[in-house]
């Protein structure tokens, strides 16, 4: 029986990404759209490089993979079968993608059959930082929202846009996002 130590002794990670459900209803017999609907889910992906992965793998996405990460999530169930309610948090740290320094995000999640809503959206790359909030229209696809953002290392993002000049400096600056 193995205790998860490697040939040395030392204890071996789980990469694997980890998804836990628990959902409680009491099911309504007369429509089952009615019935509630409540639990939780929880997210623990320890290794954002592998994640990403086995999602091109299986053509979920043709992204370049994320080079390092982990991220968590935590989410309460609420509503109805008709109308299902999800909300809670996400967080990412040490996410390296394109030799861009680690970056961190964190944000409020809350997703209805109608919208999906990030608020209060914290993230850093590097000396660079941004916050906002965004939503989606599910049926019409529109998005909107505002991100207000801190641009410290313009040399990092350029090099890793793989853009012909060197740009130094900062900018401070507000995106609006209609559409």
């Amino acid at each position: 029986e193995s205790d998860g130590s490697d040939r040395d002794g030392r204890k071996s990670r789980d990469a694997r990404t980890h998804v836990r459900v628990d959902l409680t209803s009491s099911l309504d017999a007369a429509d089952l759209q009615r019935s509630s609907l409540g639990g939780a889910i929880q997210v623990d992906a320890p290794d954002l490089a592998a994640a990403a992965r086995v999602l091109r793998h299986a053509g979920l996405t043709d992204a370049p993979a994320l080079s390092a990460g982990m991220a968590r999530a935590k989410f309460a169930l609420g509503g109805t079968f008709a109308d299902p309610r999800l909300d809670g948090n996400l967080e990412a740290h040490d996410v390296r993608y394109a030799g861009l320094n680690p970056a961190t995000l964190r944000t409020r999640v809350s997703a209805t059959r109608t919208e999906i809503r990030l608020d209060d959206i914290r993230g850093n790359l590097g000396e660079s930082s941004a916050h906002g909030a965004l939503r989606l229209n599910v049926a019409s696809g529109r998005i909107g929202g505002q991100i207000d953002a801190a641009l410290n290392d313009f040399t990092g993002l350029t090099t890793a846009a793989g853009l012909p000049v060197r740009v130094d400096g900062a900018l401070d600056g507000t995106v609006i996002i209609s559409g």
